[in-house]
């Protein structure tokens, strides 16, 4: 594709932008609504782009037998990051399918989530949306949900004497 070929997106306003395979050209004219409206659609396009790529790698393993050799040539990733997205992609596929109703989560709050059984990702989808938690949020929120509650001590009563002794 050359540099200069215009793509074509309908979620971005022709009369106010081109994109080409180098860049976003926004017009002096372009009303800040339409600015907003276009950094949400980046903003998901963004946090998407990982577990379509690892997506892609796992159809073309399971349909013709090639995963990274294609990938390599034809993005700008390393190995090591291909096989973290096709990774993360394959292990949270069932859960993605179930729950596209959650476009708001980024390739990072799936990367947290990976590792959970299906039915704990389902959960920290949810909660992730609903309380509309960045990654970082989500990291501190599954982090406290592993901390183990100490139990108090009991009290102890001292043989000799009728109330609580510290012995």
């Amino acid at each position: 594709m050359e540099n200069n070929k215009l793509i074509k997106y309908d979620f971005l306003p022709e009369t106010y932008c081109k994109v080409t395979a180098s860049g976003l050209w926004l017009k002096d004219t372009l009303p800040m609504e339409e600015w907003e409206k276009i950094g949400l659609h980046l903003k998901k396009i963004g946090g998407a782009v990982q577990l379509w790529l690892g997506d892609w790698l796992n159809f073309g393993e399971r349909a013709y037998g090639e995963k990274y050799s294609q990938a390599l040539e034809g993005t700008h990733y390393e190995l090591q990051s291909l096989q973290a997205f096709a990774s993360m992609a394959k292990r949270t596929e069932n859960t993605r399918k179930k729950l596209d109703t959650y476009p708001s989560l980024l390739a990072g709050h799936w990367d947290l989530i990976a590792d959970r059984p299906e039915q704990e990702q389902e959960k920290w989808v949810k909660k992730t949306a609903d309380n509309n938690w960045t990654i970082k949020e989500l990291r501190e929120a599954i982090r406290a949900s592993k901390k183990v509650k100490t139990p108090d001590l009991p009290e102890i009563k001292c043989k000799h004497c009728p109330v609580h002794c510290p012995k």
